[in-house]
């Protein structure tokens, strides 16, 4: 049941970034170059860091699953009958004991009331600068962990 839920986290990430990917002026290339970053530390520092950066930047965690790395996080922020919506599927990928791989894809939209329901927009954060700053804040935070250990 769990390998399902990851399967079809996996699924759903592929299809948003391929559906954001139409809407794109970043070339695949350059998307990973701003959404992927190593680390030589080792894995379980990292997957902790991460999940405790994205509790520390108020992101409700959805879903996790040390095995594989997949973390699944949301923020929802509502004003004046709408709601702004941050979504983000980071996958932490061990390459050996001391070398960890993180890749962070973050969508951001909003939700509004429609007559029908509700109308949801999200498009992939594609901003060099913010992938930058979120990859330095981990570091810190891995940095953190690390002299508490």
């Amino acid at each position: 049941m769990k390998a399902l839920k990851v399967v079809i986290a996996l699924l759903i990430m592929v299809n948003i970034f391929f559906n954001a990917k139409a809407q794109e002026n970043k070339n695949t290339a350059q998307i990973k170059l701003i959404t992927m970053k190593q680390f030589n530390e080792p894995y379980d520092l990292v997957f902790k860091a991460t999940m405790s950066l994205m509790h520390s930047e108020r992101y409700m965690i959805d879903e996790t699953d040390y095995f594989t790395g997949l973390i699944i996080v949301s923020k929802e922020v509502y004003k004046k009958g709408k709601a702004d919506i941050k979504e983000g599927f980071i996958l932490v990928d061990k390459l050996n004991d001391e070398l960890t791989e993180v890749k962070l894809s973050m969508y951001e939209g909003n939700v509004k009331p429609y007559y029908t329901g509700f109308y949801k927009t999200i498009d992939m954060n594609q901003d060099p600068e913010f992938y930058a700053k979120w990859f330095k804040h981990l570091y810190a935070e891995i940095q953190r962990r690390k002299a508490l250990m």
